[in-house]
């Protein structure tokens, strides 16, 4: 793989994010390899501000992905303070990360994919009771959500929420549930190819927030969310 163009994708709302691309338009002119903005024509893209610039732009995107952030980034390969010898490093000799995501579907409707979690969560504060089949296996349980897991966010907030810290080239996913009563739903790996079927049973609807920037409402015995692993994957240059 040999980098030739890149597409330079940085936060609009980051002041700090538009310094850093001059310098990296800069940069990148040394090593002879252009900027363009015609992201059909790139090799690359980088994208610079944080997990949620990357979580944003990889909608748009199926180009490799280098993401400059800050101090509190997980999944940008690199901060705004080192990103200078980590990209140059990546750019010598470039290897993709390949980052599974979750694909899932509301009534039928597709959503959008999930690089971190889908979680279902309660829209009034009070608990959840959910019908969920995992491939033919059933469970009943009542909780204050429940958060379906790629292996990338495994290490956040279902890890945090009790669940397995799974390995980013791990083709499994995981389900969680958060405060299940009685403890009576405990932290499942998935294998791939299998299908997780959600249906809320209580008389309030949850909401469905797909990687914090999505929400979607579930209505309670009318809707069914189907979630599996997605075709599609999200790939990191590293």
């Amino acid at each position: 793989m040999r980098i030739k163009r890149v597409a330079i994708a940085p936060n609009p709302r980051k002041r700090w994010a538009h310094s850093l691309a001059r310098e990296l338009h800069a940069f990148l002119a040394e090593r002879g390899i252009s900027v363009t903005h015609a992201r059909q024509h790139a090799d690359l893209l980088i994208t610079i501000g944080g997990d949620g610039t990357i979580l944003h732009e990889k909608r748009h995107s199926e180009l490799p992905i280098f993401g400059i952030g800050s101090e509190t980034s997980f999944v940008c390969q690199a901060r705004r303070d080192n990103w200078r010898p980590i990209l140059s490093k990546a750019l010598a000799r470039p290897r993709v990360d390949p980052r599974a995501q979750l694909a899932s579907a509301l009534n039928g409707r597709q959503l959008e994919d999930a690089m971190n979690e889908v979680f279902i969560r309660n829209s009034d504060h009070r608990v959840l009771t959910f019908d969920l089949r995992v491939n033919g296996r059933k469970f009943h349980f009542t909780a204050d959500g429940v958060i379906f897991s790629t292996p990338t966010g495994s290490t956040a907030y279902a890890y945090s929420a009790g669940g397995f810290e799974l390995k980013p080239s791990s083709r499994k996913f995981e389900v969680v549930a958060l405060a299940p009563y009685r403890r009576a739903f405990k932290p499942l790996v998935v294998r791939e190819g299998a299908r997780c079927k959600l249906i809320v049973r209580t008389k309030q609807p949850a909401i469905a927030v797909i990687d914090g920037q999505f929400c979607h409402v579930l209505k309670p015995g009318v809707n069914t969310l189907v979630v599996k692993k997605s075709k599609r994957s999200v790939r990191l240059l590293r």
